[in-house]
């Protein structure tokens, strides 16, 4: 996703994201995380959402700029763990 279509989402008053697939290698093969991704992209956004494991690849959440990041748990019961940066 270009950081022009995130900001024609905030145009439209789309201020949230699902962040699936913010830390995937976009490349055919196994999947491999990293945390080399163009942070402007989250500029315009104001709550994230998270898988844990991908949080744990980005390490410091805060450093994100995201007002509200929400992370979800690798748990055997679904739950979310809200958190403010």
């Amino acid at each position: 996703m270009s950081v022009r279509v995130v900001h024609l989402l905030e145009v439209i008053d789309v201020e949230h994201h699902d962040g699936q697939g913010l830390v995937r290698v976009p490349q055919v093969g196994p999947l491999e995380l990293n945390d080399d991704f163009d942070r402007d992209l989250l500029r315009y956004i104001w709550v994230l959402k998270l898988a844990e494991e991908e949080a744990d690849v980005i390490g410091d959440i805060r450093s994100l700029g995201v007002r509200e990041v929400v992370v979800t748990l690798d748990h055997p019961l679904p739950t979310s763990d809200a958190r403010r940066p």
